[in-house]
């Protein structure tokens, strides 16, 4: 998914922009600003991330952001704000298993903040200006929200990529 956020895909017999289904009301728009020198999605890339959580004017969110990580073991990525690292956005994914059940267990975290002696005198600044409890407070409920909407989507956009796929390498 993370490698693949650009672009459309067919939902429910609409053609719509896939980043806007993974949250339809928060998100606005992603695109990869910068890729891997061989073209591809990965660390090093950087993403430009445009939302609003919340769906309020007063959490709007557009930030460019360094991938650190993406793998199948997780996904790393550090927005920036006036070209500094405030923060760090840190996904894990594990194989899980539940009596029958067997899936992906999804953990995210958000820390912000700048690290060192400038984090000592800019973070309370970031905390009352940028990020204060009310933005964190509807961050987490944007993540709750997205994160319970990849079970309508991601099965079925997964089948037909895989699909694609095989037909290719045929």
């Amino acid at each position: 998914w993370f490698r693949n956020m650009e672009g459309t895909m067919e939902y429910q017999g609409h053609r719509v922009e896939r980043y806007r289904i993974w949250h339809p009301r928060d998100h606005i728009a992603v695109r990869y600003a910068k890729r891997c020198a061989n073209g591809e999605v990965g660390v090093g890339g950087v993403l430009h991330i445009r939302e609003m959580l919340g769906g309020d004017p007063r959490y709007a969110i557009d930030t460019l952001s360094e991938i650190h990580r993406l793998d199948e073991g997780g996904f790393e990525h550090r927005p920036t704000w006036h070209g500094m690292t405030i923060g760090r956005m840190v996904y894990r994914f594990e194989h899980a298993r539940e009596g029958a059940i067997e899936g992906t267990r999804y953990r995210n975290s958000l820390t912000i903040g700048i690290e060192g002696a400038l984090g000592r005198l800019i973070n309370p600044l970031i905390r009352r200006f940028v990020f204060d409890t009310a933005r964190a407070k509807a961050w987490i409920k944007h993540n709750i929200e997205e994160v319970g909407q990849f079970e309508n989507f991601l099965p079925e956009l997964y089948a037909t990529e895989r699909e694609k796929a095989l037909r290719m390498a045929v």
